[in-house]
């Protein structure tokens, strides 16, 4: 049985940015494997080397993956479709190209695609993430992970223009025990963000001072 493996990864350097990358194989299409979120090169090893007997295949590290260079800007979908689009042209993979895309990269791909139908000859989706999915999800959230959503948004706003963190604390979903917050949650009073661990017994944090009584 032949061992599964991928290709010594390499690194291009362009406009500032490097990129490691795995390619091997001769042949159009070339075949483009897009990982999900953090996932690296090596995530393809089950595949990588049966592929690349009858094509080109290209799988490579997104920005502050690997060796490759942090991120300097928001990695927005349209960012990294322009991005992966000038690494296609600069490694000399040749199109057309055939993208697939798993979890995250399901996103990636889709919208590859759209942007650039002339350049696509298929797309597949390995467990893709769909764009309705930011929509449907949370949906099926629990209490506790709305809360913690909440807490989080109040805390740190996800966008650096959104409006400031609330000094208040959402209220303690009614669904789960109190006692379970209180035993492992507490506020300081400083800095006012969840310690952990907090208390084992009684209402008062670590701090001394008592537990918010609207949690």
């Amino acid at each position: 049985m032949r061992p599964l493996m991928v290709p010594v990864k390499q690194r291009l350097q362009f406009a500032g940015v490097t990129v490691e990358y795995i390619v091997a194989g001769k042949g159009a299409p070339g075949i483009v494997l897009v990982a999900g979120a953090g996932g690296p090169v090596e995530s393809w090893y089950k595949v990588f080397g049966e592929l690349a007997e009858a094509h080109t295949v290209f799988a490579y590290n997104r920005a502050g993956i690997g060796e490759s260079s942090k991120p300097d800007a928001p990695q927005t979908a349209a960012a990294m479709v322009r991005t992966l689009r000038a690494f296609l042209l600069a490694a000399g993979v040749p199109r057309p190209w055939v993208l697939v895309g798993h979890s995250l990269g399901g996103l990636v791909v889709n919208l590859f695609a759209r942007s650039h139908p002339d350049e696509v000859g298929a797309v597949v989706l390995v467990e893709a993430t769909a764009p309705e999915d930011v929509r449907i999800l949370p949906r099926h959230d629990h209490a506790l992970q709305r809360w913690l959503k909440r807490l989080v948004t109040r805390l740190s706003p996800p966008h650096p223009l959104g409006p400031r963190p609330s000094s208040s604390t959402p209220a303690w979903p009614s669904s789960m025990p109190r006692r379970l917050f209180r035993r492992y949650l507490c506020m300081s009073s400083a800095a006012r963000v969840p310690r952990w661990p907090g208390p084992r017994r009684g209402r008062s944090c670590a701090h001394g001072k008592p537990i918010n009584a609207n949690w």
